[in-house]
């Protein structure tokens, strides 16, 4: 769901909150593969993430929470 819409670099960039995976989701149990290459797509999930998280009020969040 798209939430908000901010100005990065004089373009329009949204942002989404991404559904919260909770204990019974089997992601929650797979291994993560490695981060290896830091491009557009992996700022773009970090800013969802933490949109997520302050619309949650949580403390921390793992891309597995979300499902990545």
């Amino acid at each position: 769901m798209l939430t908000s819409i901010r100005l990065f670099k004089g373009e329009i960039d949204l942002m989404a909150i991404r559904n919260i995976r909770v204990d019974d989701d089997p992601i929650l149990r797979k291994t993560s593969r490695q981060v290896t290459e830091f491009n557009d797509r992996l700022f773009d999930l970090l800013d969802d993430m933490k949109e997520t998280l302050y619309k949650s009020g949580g403390v921390g969040l793992a891309a597995p929470q979300v499902g990545v």
